[in-house]
């Protein structure tokens, strides 16, 4: 049985178009791309994923994150998809992309299940202040590396 790899966004961010924003559709095309001959690649996104990656490998999450949610109702969506991926990938390989920084580490501590999981980060402001500090302090024991 081959490896599997989960190419996840567990914000799964779209507008009030319902299309994704953002540069996440083409990185996950390049994951796929780099590592199919290797191991089942998996792209893991809400609902805005589907007709892009249906045709893959494709696990689809409960939520979308749109403009319209309070900060209340994005919190909640990327705490459920990120519970339910690690549900369903729990022992596997995540490559998790996010675009906000803060609220998905705190998903992540909260619905995390044993994986192997790295983070793609483009910037230190996800760390930036002493709450934030200390909550990648207790989430980085939980992931196997930063990209």
């Amino acid at each position: 049985m081959r490896d599997k790899i989960f190419i996840a966004d567990i914000q799964s961010r779209c507008n009030t178009k319902n299309q994704c924003v953002g540069h996440w559709f083409a990185l996950a095309k390049n994951y796929i791309a780099l590592f199919k001959e290797k191991c089942d690649v998996i792209v893991a996104g809400g609902p805005v994923y589907r007709e892009e990656f249906g045709k893959y490998s494709y696990l689809s999450l409960p939520k979308n994150v749109t403009d319209e949610m309070g900060s209340l109702s994005r919190y909640l969506a990327f705490y459920r998809n990120a519970r339910y991926l690690f549900n369903q990938a729990k022992g596997d390989t995540i490559i998790l992309q996010y675009g906000s920084p803060f609220s998905t580490h705190i998903a992540i501590l909260l619905g995390y299940k044993k994986s192997n999981v790295y983070l793609i980060e483009y910037s230190t402001v996800g760390i930036q202040g002493f709450l934030k500090h200390i909550i990648w302090r207790l989430l980085k024991r939980k992931i196997c590396g930063v990209i």
